[in-house]
This record gives structure tokens, sequence and C-alpha cells, in this order.
């Protein structure tokens, strides 16, 4: 959804600072928290968190995402959505807007499963 709001760069942190202007400062600020879980839970393998935050502050932060998106005019937002699967071998730069952000999406949700399994398994 970053993407959609016209960010640019390689993980979470860089996109959001290439668009804060247009998110509040508490939403950044639980983004950007949301981000360094992901990153602790992928690099660092141990991560102390609150899993139902954690959890609450996603949900939190995908609607609010999702409001400001439908918020953008309809010339903003021309993308058509591609049919299917994108094709195998595309390079990031290949790949349009839609592609890109089924990508990222896909990762936030598997980042978010590796912080839940490793919360459930440290118990």
């Amino acid at each position: 959804m970053l993407l959609q709001l016209g960010a640019s760069g390689r993980g979470l942190h860089e996109q959001l600072s290439s668009i804060e202007g247009m998110i509040s400062p508490p939403m950044a600020k639980k983004i950007r928290w949301i981000a360094s879980v992901r990153n602790k839970a992928v690099h660092e393998r141990v991560v102390e968190v609150d899993l139902e935050d954690f959890s609450k502050g996603g949900v939190q932060v995908v609607a609010y995402l999702k409001q400001l998106v439908a918020s953008i005019t309809p010339k903003q937002t021309q993308h058509k959505e591609p049919q299917g699967s994108p094709e195998p071998g595309k390079s990031w730069a290949e790949k349009d807007g839609w592609e890109k952000t089924k990508t990222v999406g896909t990762y936030m949700a598997a980042g978010a499963a590796v912080v839940a399994w490793l919360f459930m398994s440290s118990k």
C-alpha cells in the first residue's frame, strides 16, 4: 500500500521515509515499529514483542493505509491489476506497481508469520 501511495525504496523504513509527509506522525511511528519488529525477527531471531499488540498495530496500519489509498483521486490511481500471476523471472524493474505491491505484501505477511512463530516458540 505504501507503493500505491507513491513510495520508493527497498524496505518499509525507506518507503515510509519517501512519503512520510502523507502519513500521520502516530501512524508513521507504528509503521516503523512494525518494520523494526519484522527486521529483528528475520535478522536476530530473538524478538520480545507482545503478539497481540503487534497484530492490533498491523490491523490499524492496514486500515489506515487502505483509507489513505482510497482517498487518492481516481486520476492518481489509474493502475490496472494484472490478470493471473506475474511472469516468472521478471526483474523488480520490469514488474508493474500491482506486482510489486503483491510481492511486498507477501513478504510482509511472511514476516508477520515468522514473528508469530518465533514468539510462540519462545514460550
